[in-house]
């Protein structure tokens, strides 16, 4: 960690807990210091402030890769002495103003504050106000992947992971699609229906079918615990050794190890493209009657969950 900097005392607005009064000002100091290092930070607080004293709480940041920030957090452990760590990292956001969105991006201060107890505060940049939106503390883990992975540094659990992973298992056979489409000869509707294990000939109904079939029967809790399993076997492989772990193809079975289903799940739906990104270009690569064909299986597949993302 990088060199501690005490900072001013902070007395903090909203209801808290009396114990973690100074979690909310904190934050917001956080969110408008110079004090702060720029780019992405993994925020310390290495002591709380002491309101009786007058003394304000010791912070550390530590700098995090720019290019992929969260997954920087992955894996760490927090030592059990600090309360609380937090995310910082540089967003744009637009301001509501009069009712409308103000057309014009402003750079911000995004700050994910979480607390050893379970309390989380976050800053965002934008809203209604000129200086931004401090969201009221809460317990409830708020499900995205800075707060996640905040979670999981201090041995909490995140947020429940979705209540299936049809979701996911639609856009992995559309990915998978477009890797065969690409790497193949102007492939057949007959070809793509066989990647969701039917070898008979099906209609997009049938592969939708399919698709909400497993995406219902097989939870995030067990996606994960299969993933790491087949992680650590490869880990203890001979093969092991030819490549680093972050490109293994279960991925590190120490980090997946780390995570819990939530954290796996928000992790996993991340790393997939876009899904309409995924079927604009297979519009170009596949013959129009198939390209057709996969765009309504998708369509009645979502429909059939409600068409929300559920995992």
């Amino acid at each position: 960690m990088s060199a501690s900097r005490p900072v001013s005392p902070l007395r903090s607005t909203p209801p808290v807990p009396d114990d973690l009064w100074w979690l909310p000002g904190l934050t917001r100091f956080v969110a408008h210091s110079p004090e702060v290092p720029p780019g992405p930070q993994l925020l310390w607080v290495l002591q709380p402030p002491d309101d009786e004293r007058r003394e304000g709480p010791t912070l550390s940041f530590s700098a995090l890769d720019p290019d992929d920030p969260v997954a920087d957090l992955y894996g760490r452990v927090t030592p059990p002495e600090v309360p609380a760590v937090g995310f910082v990292g540089q967003t744009r956001a637009r301001r509501v103003a009069e009712g409308r969105l103000d057309p014009a991006h402003r750079d911000g201060r995004l700050v994910h504050l979480v607390h050893r107890d379970g309390a989380e505060v976050r800053f965002l940049p934008g809203g209604r106000s000129v200086d931004g939106v401090l969201v009221p503390p809460t317990r409830e883990p708020s499900p995205g992947p800075v707060g996640d992975t905040c979670r999981r540094m201090l041995g909490l659990p995140a947020a429940a992971p979705p209540p299936h992973t049809t979701d996911w298992w639609i856009d992995a056979w559309v990915e998978l699609v477009l890797v065969v489409a690409l790497h193949g000869t102007d492939p057949s509707w007959a070809t793509l229906t066989e990647l969701t294990g039917r070898s008979s000939p099906s209609t997009p109904a049938d592969v939708a079918a399919a698709l909400v079939s497993v995406g219902r029967a097989v939870p995030w809790a067990t996606l994960h615990r299969d993933q790491l399993e087949l992680a650590r076997v490869h880990a203890s492989a001979e093969t092991a050794c030819c490549c680093p772990p972050e490109v293994w193809p279960f991925g590190d079975p120490d980090v997946l190890a780390w995570m819990d289903a939530g954290t796996f799940a928000r992790a996993r739906r991340g790393e997939q493209p876009p899904l309409p990104v995924l079927l604009d270009t297979l519009d170009h690569v596949l013959a129009p009657t198939v390209a057709d064909q996969v765009r309504a299986a998708v369509s009645m597949a979502r429909a059939e969950v409600g068409g929300r993302p559920g995992g």
